[in-house]
């Protein structure tokens, strides 16, 4: 999925507000997002807004 994140994180070296970024849903409220470092880590789901999921194979299939 894609996520808008919602505040600046570490004055904006780990995620930048305003910026979308590929995220999985995580485990107890995270999301795994791969942040400005290009590796994927742990953050709270309160500081993201959901962009875009991605296309099931059923629906992705039915736009070809």
């Amino acid at each position: 999925m894609k996520v808008k994140c919602l505040k600046d994180v570490h004055d904006g070296i780990t995620l930048k507000k305003g910026k979308t970024y590929d995220a999985r849903q995580g485990k107890h409220g995270m999301l795994g997002v791969v942040d400005e470092s290009g590796e994927e880590y742990a953050y709270p789901a309160d500081i993201f807004e959901i962009v875009s999921y991605p296309l099931s194979k059923k629906a992705a299939n039915k736009q070809d």
